[in-house]
């Protein structure tokens, strides 16, 4: 793609996004977006989808992901709320509201989300790295640690020199309390 060869394919992108009203022209845009791998252009087109058509499930997704990602806890929850009954509502959106209604005490309703996250999950035909990594957590949210443990130590028989993953596993090493052997993967050992 032409745009992609570009340095500024991000900001050419969002400039694109803010004069534009056409949703389809939009939706050309968010997916130039996705092919250059730009968080400054696909937030900008889908704040602008998201005016055009407020509710957009796929627009509604991706801020709230973001504003996950970002801390903006009470935004994320908003966004996500229009979407995790939507077919737009994949393993990261009923993850990551799992994860907000966790943390506002609503355990029953988190504990759903993880579980249709998992469903989610477990249906990847060959899942790459990140989405068994994602498996591991979602375990270990439902309370089997014993299983998230062993898949992250799996994990990182195949991968021992990823260091995204050894974070990863010591995380989930961390949450269970096992902090000698969080200190012992981060170390290399």
């Amino acid at each position: 793609m032409a745009l992609k060869r570009l340095g500024d394919a991000g900001r050419i992108i969002a400039a694109r996004a803010e004069a534009e009203t056409d949703v389809a022209r939009l939706r050309m845009l968010a997916r130039q977006g996705h092919e250059a791998d730009s968080k400054l252009a696909l937030n900008a087109v889908y704040r602008r989808i998201a005016r055009q058509i407020p509710g957009d499930p796929e627009s509604e997704r991706w801020l709230g992901l973001q504003d996950f990602a970002g801390g903006r806890i009470g935004l994320a929850r908003r966004h996500l709320a229009q979407v995790v009954n939507t077919p737009f509502a994949d393993h990261e959106a009923n993850s990551a509201y799992g994860e907000i209604l966790q943390q506002a005490g609503e355990r029953d309703a988190a504990r759903f989300h993880f579980r249709r996250a998992l469903e989610q999950v477990d249906a990847v035909p060959d899942p790459p790295v990140s989405v068994r990594v994602a498996r591991a957590q979602l375990l270990n949210r439902l309370g089997e640690s014993g299983r998230a443990l062993a898949l992250m130590a799996a994990l990182l028989e195949e991968r021992p020199a990823d260091p995204g993953l050894r974070a990863d596993y010591a995380n989930l090493l961390m949450d269970n309390k096992q902090y000698d052997q969080a200190r012992r993967i981060l170390a290399g050992r």
